[in-house]
């Protein structure tokens, strides 16, 4: 995935690819490569719901517990079924 992303680097859907490898390092527990990759992630989809869900689960993984709150509190379209 990282080398389609670096064949890539314009494509409209980078920030599913980079959500992907962030999930990949999360659950390798290769947490510092998992927010390198959930940041960007961040950046280019920001309207994600799931890579800000998964980067809080990074940053509290790694201790990092404001962080992680700032993330789920950060503003984004949640979908539908998620309740409230």
């Amino acid at each position: 995935m990282e080398r389609a992303v670096h064949l890539s680097p314009r494509d409209p859907q980078i920030g599913n690819w980079d959500r992907r490898i962030g999930l990949v390092y999360l659950v390798q527990s290769r947490i510092d490569d998992a927010i390198f990759w959930l940041e960007k992630a961040r950046v280019a989809a920001p309207e994600l719901y799931w890579v800000h869900l998964r980067l809080a689960s990074a940053y509290g993984l790694k201790g990092e517990t404001n962080r992680a709150a700032v993330e789920i509190a950060s503003p984004t379209d949640e979908p539908s079924w998620v309740a409230t």
